[in-house]
């Protein structure tokens, strides 16, 4: 029996709303917007409900499905239990696993053009991501959610995938247009004040940020005023 994992909480959460078959829980990860949250294999998916049954978070029957059958499993009173205290603890923010730009970080090791496909590859990526968020989110207007009882968290999460996507599409436009312009990927006098001025910019840029994070601290601290008797 496997220690409990993010994965098995991820599809606590989804047992939590109906009954899912081992088929219909991978489909639901790999097409919905989970899978851009916890990418993972087909075949975690495929074998987590089991280990959710070994741990009495779920229950499996077999149901005969035309000429065959099929497993589904249905959460159970301690799985809920373990899905709310799961809930209750803080999660880990934002991970980057990202080959394209580990190639950019190590590109003074290649030539100009190499950097420069790499970036075009990376664009042409993002925008094939675009066209299906773009069409899967159509589809949530015109036909409905799959599961309408969850839509706002779904938007919340949309929102966030929208974000991230518009922030690699900017930084891999700007990124190419600065390459454009570099005789080649190896170190000069003019490079390296370039990077001066960009990492400057940064900072200043951080602060605003961490200025802002502290006003947001310190007005989510302050008592909310009491309603006075006439409102």
């Amino acid at each position: 029996m496997k220690n409990l994992t993010t994965t098995s909480h991820a599809l606590l959460g989804l047992l939590a709303v109906k009954p899912w078959s081992a088929y219909e829980l991978t489909r639901h990860m790999q097409r919905s917007s989970l899978r851009l949250l916890w990418p993972r294999a087909e075949s975690q998916f495929y074998e987590e409900p089991k280990n959710l049954v070994a741990h009495g978070l779920a229950t499996s029957t077999r149901e005969k499905r035309g000429a065959g059958s099929r497993t589904v499993y249905t959460i159970t009173p301690r799985g809920r239990a373990a899905l709310r205290e799961w809930l209750s603890r803080p999660g880990w923010g934002l991970v980057t696993e990202f080959e394209g730009m580990l190639k950019v970080a190590y590109a003074d090791s290649g030539s100009k053009e190499q950097l420069v496909e790499n970036l075009r590859h990376l664009r042409r990526q993002l925008q094939g991501l675009i066209d299906l968020m773009q069409s899967v989110f159509e589809e949530w207007l015109d036909a409905g959610p799959t599961m309408p009882q969850r839509f706002h968290l779904t938007a919340l999460v949309s929102r966030f995938h929208v974000e991230i996507v518009r922030a690699q599409a900017e930084w891999i436009d700007w990124a190419t247009r600065v390459v454009e312009r570099w005789p080649s990927t190896r170190i000069s006098d003019a490079m390296t004040a370039e990077g001066r001025r960009v990492v400057r910019g940064l900072v200043d840029e951080l602060r605003r940020l961490g200025k802002g994070a502290r006003r947001a601290r310190r007005a989510s601290s302050l008592p909310r005023r009491r309603a006075s008797a006439s409102e």
